[in-house]
């Protein structure tokens, strides 16, 4: 589908979803290629896509988060040497900016940045620490089971990265910097939740729910 639009109408499709349908334009816009190597880009990440939900889902029974982890970084391994052999290695550089693990990371847990320049430095701390997304429940936890498993010298070491990931932001940007982001982005989850709750004592009133006001 995105061959198509880009071949009849000379622009992105990502540029061409924002701007007929309203969609949000992705931090992993392609723009920056030709539309032969879109495509072989997307080729690469549908196939990596692929690999990636069965690894997620674990086809060996009861396989340990540890052997799913090193499967999945090898998955990435070989990901980059796909697109190496297609990208040159600006472009190469250009599109972890936008779809590494590193930035998924710095986008979905780390303080929005104001600039390139500062996303840039977020992403490479991330990439220097080596630190991972945070874990989602393993897989005897997603069926309601109990895994009895001891995760304290886990929990110990992703504690330590948070530590050694902080250092080097502040390293990269500066103490004051980094104080001002988390200052930034706690105001603006304070708003966003403030828009939240004002919105839902709307819908309150709206279906005439009795009593529509906050904290209700």
């Amino acid at each position: 589908m995105d061959h198509e639009l880009e071949t009849l109408f000379g622009a992105s499709a990502a540029q061409l979803k924002t701007s007929v349908m309203g969609w949000p334009q992705p931090e992993y816009d392609l723009a920056f290629m030709s539309l032969e190597k879109k495509n072989l880009v997307r080729e690469i990440n549908r196939r990596n896509q692929q690999l990636t939900s069965e690894a997620q889902l674990g086809l060996v029974p009861f396989e340990s988060e540890a052997a799913e982890a090193a499967r999945m970084r090898e998955l990435n391994q070989r990901k980059q040497a796909e697109l190496a052999r297609v990208l040159t290695p600006r472009e190469l550089e250009a599109l972890n900016l936008r779809q590494s693990p590193a930035a998924q990371y710095v986008l979905d847990n780390l303080p929005e940045a104001k600039s390139e320049e500062d996303f840039r430095a977020m992403v490479n701390a991330v990439e220097t620490t080596g630190i991972e997304a945070p874990k989602t429940p393993d897989r005897s936890q997603r069926y309601g089971l109990s895994s009895g498993a001891d995760t304290r010298d886990a929990d110990q070491a992703e504690a330590k990265m948070q530590t050694q990931l902080e250092a080097r932001l502040q390293e990269a940007l500066g103490a004051q910097r980094v104080a001002e982001l988390h200052q930034e982005e706690q105001a603006r989850q304070a708003a966003a939740e403030t828009q939240k709750q004002a919105r839902d004592a709307e819908e309150k009133r709206a279906h005439g729910v009795p009593g529509g006001t906050l904290g209700n």
